[in-house]
């Protein structure tokens, strides 16, 4: 995967127009200010961002406003710096380098050929002073041949203040920047630098700034459709949005990797998708000097805001030489800082997907609470992709073929069809030699019937399968009959069916061998759904008990264990439910959950910021069911 296929340098005009969906509100608080400019009391703009927040794009689309809008077009000429101006060292470089764009931005071919020739002729000057008088009058006299002001879009101000050795140069351009009208600076930086916060700099109170956050989850859901082309839940986009840090071109590799991916189907494959960026991870890595690259993915391996101590014990550096790659690091916009409760200054990578992607890559076993976190996400976040849960459960189970399970919703009434035609084939045959592809198809069907929300014909097919086929002896049938128990146990627990939906657990639980501890654990979860619906809170609680003290739930059960957890914290306590979590044998895959209930405790917990902020989102959960509202 190349880096050009996500580098907006690359894209047309009509492209880039097409493709900005985001960053709207700035793009047009820019625009006001160029309308309402009266150069008297113009002042220029910086834009603020972590590396991948938008800051490239949304210069380019300014710059094309100013060409396309009639109104800014007749006053203003947008001069666009390279992304990466390297080589501008004091002030007569970055004002030859404002004449070489325009060489190339010329509105005709015959003052291009007029600015070459200049240039030519500029390259000749040995002495800095009279270069940089001799560029700026070459700037000055094209803005006033076209009588329009001149409005220079320069990337990554930041990283040339740090290339430019000569200390006069800031001073230099502030006074031109601030006496020349015909000059209007809109710039961009990766974080705020010493030269626009230090009073004694020379582009201090020079700019109004404006800094970039992270896409929230509405944003990211409009990105992800412009990209991908395909909607996506409001829970699945938060799911997104929290796995990209809100970042706009992580979130477009995302969406153009998993376009046609479930978010179930995105996770289980994020390998993949790490694999498929490893020259675009490693790219970004080894841009880092090496003493810095040694703090930073120190801090990668920690996962979670660490202290300068803490990253220093972790490479083994100088606290005090750590401290200074820290801050060339926030510098950079790769790493950032937060405050404590406690008053302490923590640092944590801007990206985080590079923290995942080192994690995952970094031996040939991946971080397994990275693993444990993306299952959790996957099941939380994915809550309409994982309804048919006994559909997923047959497709693990012994004997069935995996092929005839839909796992994404569209593919579920083609599914019914299919199950539908070969049930009436096995019927038509008198023979009766096929019962048990009977009570398999009966039980995918009703489930995939229960997916759509039919409930009712669920419900009578499910009942089939029970009826039908619960008293064979044989032991192929336990799996479709426990299935549709489940199933339907679920359904009636909904309408609030608990007896019928306890009684229907019972006779599964009852053909369970002891090896399928993966099918007792569900069972035991829609018994304590059940007992909590009802009010038998000691019943539940030991249905939970049962449940946690099983094999490591799977993903497509997760869901309901974190909705029962969750509904037994809200009727017993958060501090009896967080006891059953850190008791259990799936405890480490529950840590998210753990996280918040710790937090609703008033706990100090610090933890990777994914972690955090799926934890934030059970809070949320947990209060709004205190509230009465229905939690899962």
């Amino acid at each position: 995967m190349k880096w050009m296929k996500f580098n907006p340098g690359f894209l047309s005009d009509e492209q880039l127009v097409a493709s900005f969906c985001v960053r709207k509100h700035e793009f047009e608080s820019i625009v006001e200010m160029l309308r309402e400019d009266d150069s008297a009391s113009s002042r220029h703009r910086l834009v603020i961002g972590p590396r991948g927040s938008g800051k490239t794009t949304l210069l380019l689309r300014v710059a094309i406003e100013i060409k396309n809008n009639e109104q800014l077009s007749t006053s203003f000429f947008p001069v666009v710096f390279s992304e990466e101006s390297y080589g501008v060292t004091n002030a007569a470089d970055f004002w030859f380098e404002a004449v070489s764009r325009i060489a190339d931005q010329a509105p005709s071919r015959q003052v291009q050929i007029e600015l070459r020739q200049t240039l030519d002729e500029l390259r000749q000057l040995l002495d800095i002073g009279m270069l940089e008088r001799r560029c700026l009058a070459t700037l000055l006299e094209f803005a006033d041949r076209q009588d329009k002001r001149l409005v220079l879009l320069v990337e990554n101000l930041d990283m040339m203040f740090k290339e430019i050795a000569d200390e006069e140069a800031g001073w230099h351009l502030r006074q031109t920047l601030q006496t020349e009208p015909r000059v209007l600076l809109i710039a961009s930086a990766n974080s705020r630098f010493d030269e626009i916060d230090n009073p004694d700099q020379a582009f201090y109170d020079l700019f109004a700034t404006r800094q970039l956050r992270a896409l929230d989850q509405e944003e990211c859901a409009v990105l992800w459709e412009s990209v991908s082309g395909q909607k996506r839940p409001p829970e699945v986009m938060r799911g997104l949005e929290i796995l990209t840090g809100g970042n706009p071109r992580l979130l477009s590799i995302i969406a153009r990797f998993g376009a046609e991916m479930s978010f179930r189907d995105l996770m289980a494959d994020l390998l993949a998708l790490i694999d498929d960026l490893t020259d675009y991870f490693k790219s970004h890595i080894e841009a880092i000097p090496p003493q810095e690259r040694q703090v930073y993915l120190g801090l990668a391996e920690l996962w979670e805001p660490a202290t300068t101590r803490e990253i220093s014990d972790r490479v083994r550096l100088d606290t005090s030489k750590c401290s200074a790659f820290l801050k060339r690091l926030i510098g950079r916009g790769i790493v950032d800082s937060v405050q404590s409760s406690e008053n302490r200054r923590l640092y944590r990578l801007t990206q985080r997907l590079f923290n995942i992607y080192y994690l995952l890559r970094r031996s040939r076993a991946p971080h397994p609470l990275v693993q444990a976190l993306v299952r959790f996400m996957d099941a939380y976040y994915s809550p309409d992709e994982l309804q048919d849960l006994a559909v997923r459960m047959l497709s693990e189970a012994r004997g069935l073929e995996p092929e005839l399970l839909p796992l994404h919703r569209d593919a579920l009434e083609d599914a019914v069809i299919e199950c539908s035609e070969a049930i009436g084939r096995i019927e038509s045959d008198p023979s009766g030699h096929h019962e048990f592809e009977l009570a398999k198809l009966k039980a995918i069907k009703g489930a995939c019937l229960a997916s759509l929300g039919r409930e009712e014909e669920a419900n009578d097919t499910l009942r089939f399968v029970i009826e039908r086929f619960r008293d064979k002896s044989d032991q192929e049938f336990q799996t479709p009959v426990v299935a549709a128990s489940l199933q339907l146990a679920e359904n009636e627990r909904g309408r609030g069916n608990y007896q019928e939906a306890l009684a229907l657990m019972e006779l599964a639980l009852g053909r369970l061998d002891d090896q399928d501890e993966a099918t007792k654990c569900h069972c035991h979860l829609v018994c304590a759904h059940a007992h909590l619906g009802a009010g038998n809170v000691y019943l539940a609680e030991q249905d939970i008990r049962s449940a946690l003290s099983l094999e490591s739930i799977r993903t497509s059960i997760l869901g309901i264990a974190v909705t029962v957890l969750i509904d037994f914290a809200v009727v017993k306590g958060v501090e009896q439910a967080l006891e059953l979590v850190e008791q259990s044998a799936s405890r480490e895959l529950l840590f998210p959950l753990a996280v918040a209930f710790k937090k609703e405790l008033g706990e100090e917990v610090r933890v990777p910021e994914e972690i955090e902020q799926v934890a934030n989102d059970i809070q949320k959960r947990i209060n709004t069911h205190i509230r009465g509202e229905f939690a899962g």
